[in-house]
């Protein structure tokens, strides 16, 4: 998760170089660059540092049961030992416990 989470921050580094260097007034889109890819927003944090983000679930119109239920499905039995809970674009769910991070 940390791996990817600095690839984005160098993509998005990379990508504001290059709108930069184009001339772009907006910022550059993959469509831009002839790319093509299934991306349609931003990741939503579901639970940071054990603490569940309540706005988020309701914007993805999300429940904690059934947040919970997802946690219990991967073995987790409390939100408390999650350092990070990401929904991403596609509606998979990304989790990063706290006990795996020593």
């Amino acid at each position: 998760l940390i791996r990817r989470h600095f690839r984005q921050i160098y993509l998005d580094y990379r990508l504001d170089w290059l709108t930069h260097q184009a001339g772009f007034n907006r910022p550059m889109r993959p469509s831009d660059l002839q790319l093509n890819t299934q991306y349609e927003g931003f990741p939503s944090i579901l639970i940071e540092d054990g603490n569940i983000v309540e706005e988020n679930l309701e914007e993805n119109k999300l429940t904690k049961e059934w947040l919970l239920d997802q946690l219990k499905g991967m073995g987790i039995e409390n939100e408390r030992h999650v350092f990070a809970a990401m929904l991403d674009t596609l509606g998979n769910l990304y989790v990063s416990r706290k006990d795996k991070l020593h």
